[in-house]
């Protein structure tokens, strides 16, 4: 699965859900939480405890798409 596939598939933005910023779709929790978790100090197995929705790929493509927002913005 390519980052783009993986957005299209698993990643919500709504006004009404957290402002508007970017969540993993059914959910609250924002891609930006589970990017930075995983780069600043969380281990998958605290991230599968605190999310257990999440997979392996999907923590790894969130950091993908924040670092990718995080250029576009600049």
């Amino acid at each position: 699965m390519t980052l783009k596939e993986w957005i299209k598939k698993n990643v919500s933005v709504s006004r009404s859900v957290m402002g508007g910023e970017p969540v993993f779709a059914g959910t609250r929790v924002t891609i930006r939480r589970v990017a930075l978790l995983a780069k600043q100090w969380a281990t998958y197995g605290y991230m599968f405890e605190e999310y257990p929705f999440l997979t392996t790929e999907d923590i790894r493509y969130a950091v993908q798409f924040y670092n990718q927002q995080l250029k576009h913005a600049s």
